[in-house]
């Protein structure tokens, strides 16, 4: 297994940047896990995300809509790394009280192919 960390463009305060990270089985199978991230990511981490074929992402979906708040994504932010990455598989999480509830967001989710994490979620790559 080979691990490295990839620049999130934005972390949870302005002027702080956070990190994400590549999981790579020697089978090939590809773990891109993406909290306190922005949703707007370098250039330098989607072209090197873009040519992996990712079994599986995580992504920080920490409100429903965070148009005043910065550092964290929602769903359309997470809805459009799905379609950019092409991931096998999308999980939200990182999601804070302040989002849908749980059974609301799973459904907002749903209807864009992601599924909504939880706590003691097990995923397998």
């Amino acid at each position: 297994m080979e691990t490295g960390h990839l620049a999130e463009k934005e972390g949870t305060a302005p002027g702080e940047e956070s990190l994400g990270y590549i999981i790579q089985e020697k089978n090939g199978g590809t773990f891109v896990y993406l909290l306190d991230a922005s949703g707007t990511l370098p250039e330098s981490t989607l072209e090197l995300l873009t040519k992996e074929k990712i079994n599986c992402l995580v992504a920080d979906c920490t409100y429903f809509d965070s148009k005043d708040r910065t550092g964290h994504m929602d769903i359309k932010a997470v809805s459009r790394l799905k379609t950019l990455l092409n991931p096998n598989m999308t999980v939200a999480s990182h999601i804070s009280h302040m989002n849908l509830g749980y059974s609301k967001l799973k459904s907002a989710l749903a209807e864009h192919g992601i599924v909504t994490g939880y706590d003691g979620m097990v995923l397998e790559i």
